[in-house]
């Protein structure tokens, strides 16, 4: 997949082209890992479960050396791209809360006179927002089970290596476009980018070839 061979002395240009090809295929690897699992039952397997398993037999390679591949490239470990890959759909997934967490809060706010719908702001959802969750009904690693990782802390860092923001800073963003005009009148309207199934995902992983010389 990747053209590298231990005797060979690459330049780093090389080495690099040669890199992406493998990261590519075992993000593909593990994204067609997701699609099987989600297609399982829920209950044959815990919430610390990922792919790395599935992907280092595919590739024929132990998870250690597909792990340091992975972070010469890309800076993340294997664990680590199979939750920037989780990532992906997490602004989808926050969406359809805090869509639901605006509509109840303007339609509050207007029974209870509070304010009107004009003047609502999204630091006053926020707010709104954060005293919503107390402990012990609310935790973040539930939270981010919810979404998916098995800890606060791998959601967050994969927050930060695919969206450039933390998660709550994910979620202000959310609520200024769900307070928005277009956005109220077009709720159900969302444009996001068609997730594949696993069919197709496995077409995906069978043009996986050998590593082509771009040049």
């Amino acid at each position: 997949i990747s053209g590298l061979y231990p005797e060979v002395q690459y330049s780093e240009p090389e080495r690099r082209k040669r890199l992406r090809a493998l990261y590519r295929a075992v993000v593909l690897l593990i994204k067609r890992a997701l699609a099987r699992h989600a297609l399982e039952a829920a209950e044959e397997r815990f919430l610390f479960w990922d792919p790395i398993a599935e992907v280092c037999r595919d590739l024929e390679l132990p998870a250690s050396k597909v792990s340091s591949f992975c972070k010469e490239y890309s800076g993340n470990s294997l664990s680590q791209v199979v939750d920037c890959v989780r990532a992906e759909r997490i602004q989808k997934l926050m969406k359809v809360k805090i869509r639901t967490f605006v509509r109840d809060f303007k339609t509050h706010c207007a029974s209870s006179a509070q304010e009107s719908a004009e003047k609502i702001d999204c630091w006053g959802v926020w707010k709104g927002l954060k005293e919503s969750r107390r402990w012990p009904e609310f935790c973040r690693n539930t939270w981010a089970i919810e979404l998916g990782f098995s800890s606060y802390r791998r959601l967050y860092r994969a927050c930060l290596a695919v969206w450039k923001q933390t998660p709550h800073q994910l979620e202000l963003a959310l609520i200024a476009e769900c307070l928005s005009v277009d956005e109220l009148k077009n709720s159900a309207d969302d444009v996001f980018e068609k997730e594949l199934n696993y069919e197709e995902m496995q077409e995906l992983v069978r043009g996986i070839g050998v590593y082509v010389d771009e040049s």
